[in-house]
């Protein structure tokens, strides 16, 4: 198991934090993923260009996996994206850019403070 692959598993998974989750490099190669995460190159680039210009997500919206999620919060290091009783999580540091699920049986609260956790472990790193 690479160190992405830990990173994602001890900090979002494991800890049912999220439902599913990813870290993408700048690039769109998939660094660690849980079983079941989909995303087609296309998105990929669509939301890396959300974080250049991230009130775009509240007009467009965020798509993965075929679905749009309505933006409920966008900056340049966070997207938070919600659909029914799911959400979407994506937070980016400098290299990578981490996504999860969340449903109703997650705490939404606990979710985000992970995510960005993760998020903020990866840029003191100075990834």
């Amino acid at each position: 198991m690479n160190s992405f692959q830990v990173l994602l598993e001890e900090n979002l998974i494991l800890n049912n934090s999220v439902n599913e989750g990813a870290i993408y490099d700048e690039n769109g190669e998939v660094k660690a993923s849980s079983k079941g995460w989909i995303l087609k190159d296309r998105e990929f680039l669509l939301i890396k260009n959300l974080f250049k210009q991230p009130s775009d997500a509240f007009s467009d919206g965020i798509m993965v996996d075929g679905e749009v999620f309505n933006c409920i919060q966008a900056d340049d290091k966070s997207i938070y994206g919600k659909i029914g009783d799911r959400g979407l999580l994506l937070s980016k540091s400098r290299n990578y850019i981490t996504m999860a699920y969340y449903n109703e049986s997650n705490k939404v609260d606990v979710a985000k403070l992970n995510v960005e956790r993760l998020s903020d472990a990866l840029r003191g790193k100075g990834l």
